[in-house]
């Protein structure tokens, strides 16, 4: 690994002068560019645009099997030119590439092929829509409708893709700015995509569902100087040895959690103070379904009412936690528990704007309390004849410090 990598630094100035996705840290002079206010032309711009120098079709995937184990999906198609000219057949200037992915709760498998373009190897085609290489493809009628296809040396998928919603546009109105320097592409997706179909697995075949994401983008502009820089990062971090950055086989944190939930009796509640504690609790139990008889309270949410709420639900297997508040003391912007700043009685009858109706108001508050009612009956009138007197004071002593305000 790390003499690739050394071989990759070493040619790096080299392929970053190239006219290619490595170029993009150079001029883009030949080619076109991305201008404000794009007017796009459907179906054509789901194809091929030739005239710039990168373009992509992107879809990522999140799938659940029938036992609800999670699985994730990539297909990746590139298009690089390697000069602005435009040449037919084996002289052609386009280079097309493409990635493919399974992931699984515990392993990962990939693959890629690389093709040339002006011989049918690869390409895109919009009317009946159809992205391929060799034998992979992403193809259907039109753009709504699409069926996907490729595979590995050890796995495989075969699935079908229906929208539920419109293109969404990037940036203003799909001209999306890349830096401050003013590097853009033309950019849209369609985030919308329900898709199901069947995973082959060295297990066996897996019938999924989920929903996926397309990305298109296109551009010729090169990156910034702190772009072509960070792509250089993850170069670096390879020839410091990729073990170093891999968290394959560190499962500290999910073994810890597990034998917490394990030694919690049966519908028993565990309770937690902070993120670090409670987030490997929560994948325990939403990714591998370990112990969700057992209920994880966090108890620095316990201030927030949304918190609260969900913990007098039941969640999974385990029982609502028995909150007895009602839902006004668990309000957090308009219940009964809303604190109270409190005011020395000096300095509201001290204020230059203390009025009758204040006085009033503050009297008014203490009777709210039910509790308060019949020793405020009986010392009302006491009271009341003490603030007439305070107030008759103020109008005519004036005192002008707090002191004397007590003093009175």
């Amino acid at each position: 690994m790390n003499v690739k990598v050394l071989f990759l630094l070493v040619f790096l100035p080299f392929n970053l002068s190239a006219q290619s996705f490595s170029g993009l840290g150079s001029t883009a002079e030949g080619f076109a560019n991305p201008t404000p206010n794009p007017n796009f032309n459907f179906p054509l711009d789901h194809g091929p645009h030739d005239e710039y120098r990168v373009e992509w079709w992107y879809l990522t995937a999140n799938l659940l099997s029938e036992d609800r184990t999670p699985f994730g999906i990539q297909w990746t198609l590139f298009r690089t030119a390697r000069s602005p000219d435009k040449e037919n057949g084996w002289r052609s200037n386009q280079i097309w590439f493409a990635h493919a992915a399974i992931t699984t709760p515990k392993e990962h498998f990939t693959t890629e092929r690389f093709a040339r373009g002006g011989i049918g190897q690869a390409g895109v085609r919009v009317d009946p829509f159809e992205a391929w290489i060799d034998e992979w493809s992403l193809n259907g009628d039109n753009f709504e409708k699409l069926n996907l296809s490729a595979a590995g040396a050890n796995f495989a998928y075969d699935m079908s893709l229906e929208a539920e919603g419109p293109l969404v546009f990037h940036g203003e109105n799909g001209y999306s700015v890349k830096s401050s320097e003013g590097q853009a592409s033309y950019y849209y997706s369609q985030p919308f995509f329900k898709i199901k179909g069947n995973l082959t697995l060295p297990d066996g075949d897996i019938y999924v569902e989920g929903d996926a994401w397309l990305d298109r983008e296109w551009s010729s502009q090169p990156l910034s100087t702190a772009a072509v820089l960070g792509l250089m990062v993850p170069l670096i971090m390879g020839t410091q040895g990729w073990d170093d950055h891999n968290r394959h086989g560190k499962s500290t944190a999910r073994d810890l959690a597990k034998n917490y939930l394990a030694s919690c009796e049966k519908n028993g509640i565990i309770f937690t103070n902070g993120d670090n504690d409670t987030f490997p609790l929560w994948y325990a139990q939403e990714v591998e379904g370990f112990r969700t008889d057992v209920r994880v309270c966090n108890l620095s949410l316990m201030g927030t009412d949304w918190y609260t709420n969900q913990m007098k639900m039941k969640a999974y297997e385990s029982a609502p936690l028995p909150i007895k508040f009602t839902e006004d003391q668990i309000l957090m912007y308009g219940g009964t528990t809303d604190q109270l700043y409190f005011t020395e009685l000096s300095n509201i009858i001290g204020s230059s704007n203390i009025t009758r109706a204040t006085i009033k108001e503050i009297i008014g508050l203490r009777l709210e309390n039910g509790n308060n009612e019949n020793v405020a009956r009986i010392k009302f009138p006491a009271f009341k004849n003490e603030v007439q007197n305070v107030l008759y004071q103020l109008e005519v002593i004036e005192p002008s410090t707090k002191s004397q305000s007590k003093k009175l």
